[in-house]
């Protein structure tokens, strides 16, 4: 197991986990493994650009504090869980970075104290947000604006500076995952799951101005006043799309990250369940971002699984995800809304119908098709007199199989895929217009295309169906991963007082570094655990959760040791 760690961190396990326990004194070895993630991700050469496109002129204080010296405080800090105020990365400068390190950084400790380091640090750390900043026409962070000041905000919103945003987000968080040495990709099988998570901050709600109620009834009078200093972030609730905008003194002020995570959704947990895509919005505002996720992921590796998603991605417009995902070819997983189920659409001049996710030849009887709208809407069955049950609903799954279209290999570059109409002789057929038998049945293949209404809800297993459900249980490790990036224990993102900054681009900041942050870690316990061994020098394996009949754990069955003994039974004769 050392030697794998020393592999990438030049540290054994025992140095590394004194590095992470100790706020401080970190390893040259490991030190310098950080900041190569920095200097190899090619951010810093995108800031100078953006510093040489923005300068008004050569007037202004000189900085004190390198790019390269913030980014690398601000990194250190969000590993060791010490948040990301000024504060934490002056003291962090003055305290915590070796002679040596600060000399590698470009700066002498010598010559000043925490609050010179402090107020350096700031200034070079608002060159860094100004570069990155939608909103840096109107600034007043920490002010409560008025209606009318907000409203001029809004309207000076710079698309280009969101974009830079995006992009050093995908630069940064591509050189932490690239640290993972290719071999460990072999097991990889190409899914990812993609999620949401909430970043609360401090503050009021801001009043509601922007909801469609609001827009509608008081489109005539003037705005409101803000409420919160950070007039930038939105309202946030769990339910439906996660905007709270509707309902705002039931909200919460913040922001949200669009993650995506490598999964398995074949045997459990990815040993590196690292985040290959990082996006940040207002809550509920979700058009582009997880489509921009879904192409850092793909830019990182050529294999191709399935994306996984819960119903807020899948609801979407075909042109902000669909499309981007099926052009990379993958394959979805989905959840449905209960009137999102049944007959989902149809394939344009074709005897196609898209039911419950998958494509079926329009032969089936209505209740083939509607059996899971009406289950999940309490729809009486007639034959019984009660609304139909699981049972009953899973039988007709069961029952409509032979009708479904099976696919004839992977999605092409272009987003089309070829399916093979099922064999006439294994259905029994109605006539979709009258309901009666007909002989009228398609055979052969067919292309389905990137029309709007089957892609939007097309994916590669029937809603749950045995399949459906192995593998959107899967979902969870994006869950659990969101929460690990969160956890006060770790990189402490989910807590609103370790970001005493505000504004979208210093919260998107923060988000990156833990999420740089994050990946380390993960990689450093994912060799671990490949690399564990129990006392016979075997690979150590999680207890099994299944009990036997007197309530002790199964063991796991035993693994062959060679090739005959994995074919044949043990020979009970005693020959």
């Amino acid at each position: 197991m050392d030697d794998a760690l020393r592999e990438v961190f030049e540290l054994g396990q025992t140095e590394l986990d004194a590095a992470m326990t100790i706020k401080g004194n970190m390893p040259n070895a490991l030190f310098g493994r950080f900041l190569r993630v920095i200097d190899s991700s090619g951010a810093l050469e995108r800031l100078d650009e953006w510093r040489t496109a923005d300068a008004a002129g050569s007037a202004g204080r000189k900085a004190q504090l390198s790019y390269r010296t913030v980014l690398m405080a601000f990194l250190l800090n969000s590993y060791w869980g010490l948040g990301y105020s000024y504060q934490e990365l002056a003291r962090t400068i003055t305290h915590r970075l070796s002679a040596e390190q600060a000399e590698r950084l470009g700066f002498d400790r010598s010559q000043g104290d925490v609050d010179d380091w402090y107020h350096r640090a700031w200034r070079t750390m608002q060159r860094v947000l100004g570069h990155i900043d939608p909103w840096h026409q109107t600034g007043h962070l920490g002010t409560r604006l008025t209606g009318a000041e907000n409203e001029k905000a809004r309207n000076k919103y710079d698309l280009d500076r969101e974009h830079r945003a995006h992009e050093l987000s995908a630069l940064l968080v591509r050189a932490s995952v690239e640290m993972l040495p290719k071999k460990y990709l072999s097991e990889y099988r190409g899914d990812v799951a993609l999620d949401s998570t909430f970043m609360r901050v401090l503050g009021f709600n801001n009043p509601n101005d922007y909801s469609k109620k609001a827009l509608k009834e008081r489109a005539h009078l003037p705005k409101r006043d803000m409420l919160n200093g950070d007039y930038q972030c939105g309202w946030y609730t769990r339910k439906g799309d996660h905007d709270g905008s509707e309902n705002v003194s039931k909200s919460i002020p913040g922001y949200e990250a669009d993650t995506t995570v490598l999964i398995d959704t074949k045997d459990g947990a990815f040993a590196f369940p690292l985040i290959t895509g990082l996006s940040f919005h207002r809550p509920g505002e979700i058009k582009n971002g997880p489509r921009g996720t879904i192409e850092q992921h793909a830019a990182f590796t050529d294999k191709r699984g399935l994306v996984v998603v819960d119903r807020a991605f899948n609801g979407l417009r075909p042109h902000q995800f669909q499309e981007t995902v099926r052009h990379h070819r993958f394959e979805t997983v989905y959840d449905y809304k209960s009137n999102e189920l049944g007959n989902q659409g149809s394939v344009p001049g074709k005897p196609i119908i898209i039911v419950d996710g998958v494509p079926y030849v329009n032969r089936m009887p209505e209740n083939y098709i509607m059996i899971s709208r009406w289950h999940a809407q309490g729809k009486e069955n007639p034959a019984t007199g009660v609304p139909f049950t699981e049972a009953e609903r899973d039988a007709i799954h069961e029952a409509r199989a032979p009708y479904r279209l099976k696919a004839k290999g992977r999605i092409g570059a272009d987003g089309y895929q070829r399916f093979d109409y099922p064999n006439p002789r294994s259905y029994f057929a109605f006539d979709p217009v009258t309901g009666r038998a007909t002989q009228d049945n398609p055979t052969g293949s067919v292309t389905i295309g990137l029309d709007e209404q089957v892609i939007k809800q097309l994916q590669k297993y029937p809603w749950k169906s045995k399949e459906w459900r192995a593998r959107y249980g899967q979902r969870n490790q994006v869950e659990m991963s969101n929460r690990l990036l969160k956890d006060h224990r770790t990189e402490n993102l989910g807590d609103p007082k370790a970001r005493t900054g505000r504004g979208f681009a210093y919260n998107y900041l923060a988000a990156i570094m833990a999420t740089v942050s994050s990946n380390i870690r993960r990689i450093i316990v994912g060799i671990t655990k490949l690399h564990t061994t129990d006392a016979n020098g075997e690979p150590k394996k999680r207890a099994r959760k299944r009990r036997d009949s007197t309530g002790q754990r199964l063991t796991h069955a035993a693994t062959p040791t060679s090739t005959n003994e994995a074919v044949m039974p043990p020979d009970d004769t005693g020959e």
